[in-house]
């Protein structure tokens, strides 16, 4: 690794004490931004040599001052180091915060709770009621979880990795979730680790290895009696009604549940042979389908 960082000291002569003693400050530079801060170090203004940026002299006082400065500049060469060994994010701020000892770790469950909080507020804005709670849902499931995978309250954005992921979705199973349902569950859990890349809180995505699980689908065909009873019933709904019209007309029809819910009355049209007929192009393939129109379909609907 090949450090950026660059420090440096300085005698801040503006600031002198009673002594007239002033206070060496000490300046790190990382991509073009700058900060400096006061070593609590102090020296008279001819004891300090402006190019070796050190105290001049080889008495007590003046070594233990310059191993002092010699201790702080290896300190943010080391610090850095870390970061980037840690894969963390290397800016000036997160090295003179971790100097200070104010490193801040972002964990899953702050997340969680920064983007629920957030979401709450905004539901009817931009969520809604049923989205808010899916992920009050999700956040649920994680909390019971992490404790069971490290024995813990919480985990580190930086900590997640393959194994959490697939001892979540082997958690979900073990609560008879279906596939489709787990799918979705890590889906929302994923989106709020990825609000934390993109955030900075973490620099890789832990999800780049897994697959979701595969849904098995299970078709169910109704039977002709089974046809006969959902017609006769009438729901008390206007809108569950229509819902079961349009079910039922495609069921006579041939036509998918959205093409039907597209028919207009262009759509329909009047044969060679003299009777109604609907023909549409089909939005997927481009083709035109024609489906005769039979007289018992528009006494039913």
């Amino acid at each position: 690794m090949i450090s950026q960082l660059k420090v440096s000291f300085f005698h801040y002569l503006y600031k002198k004490n009673g002594k007239g003693e002033a206070p060496i400050f000490c300046k790190i530079v990382l991509d073009d931004l700058k900060k400096h801060f006061s070593t609590s170090v102090y020296c008279k203004p001819e004891q300090w040599d402006k190019d070796s940026q050190r105290v001049k002299g080889v008495g007590d006082e003046a070594l233990l001052i310059n191993r002092k400065l010699q201790e702080i500049y290896s300190q943010f060469i080391r610090i850095e180091k870390q970061l980037y060994e840690e894969g963390e994010q290397v800016s000036l701020q997160a090295i003179y915060d971790r100097y200070r000892g104010k490193t801040i770790e972002h964990t899953l469950c702050s997340v969680f709770e920064e983007r629920i909080t957030r979401m709450k507020t905004l539901v009817g804005i931009e969520y809604t009621h049923g989205t808010y709670q899916k992920f009050t849902e999700v956040y649920a499931h994680v909390k019971r979880f992490i404790p069971i995978f490290n024995q813990q309250q919480d985990i580190p954005l930086k900590h997640l990795n393959y194994i959490f992921i697939k001892g979540y979705e082997e958690y979900l199973l073990e609560k008879r979730q279906k596939s489709i349902t787990i799918n979705k569950n890590i889906l929302r859990l994923r989106q709020m680790v990825l609000y934390g890349v993109k955030c900075g809180y973490i620099h890789s995505d832990p999800f780049h290895e897994y697959k979701p699980l595969k849904e098995k689908k299970h078709l169910v065909f109704l039977t002709k009696e089974e046809l006969e009873k959902l017609e006769k019933y009438h729901f008390a709904q206007n809108r569950l009604e229509q819902v079961k019209n349009i079910y039922l007309f495609s069921v006579y029809t041939g036509l998918a549940y959205h093409e039907t819910q597209d028919i207009q009355h262009k759509h329909i049209i009047k044969g060679f042979d003299g009777r109604n007929w609907i023909h549409l192009t089909r939005k997927k393939t481009d083709h035109e389908v024609s489906i005769p129109l039979l007289p018992w379909i528009f006494r039913r609907y």
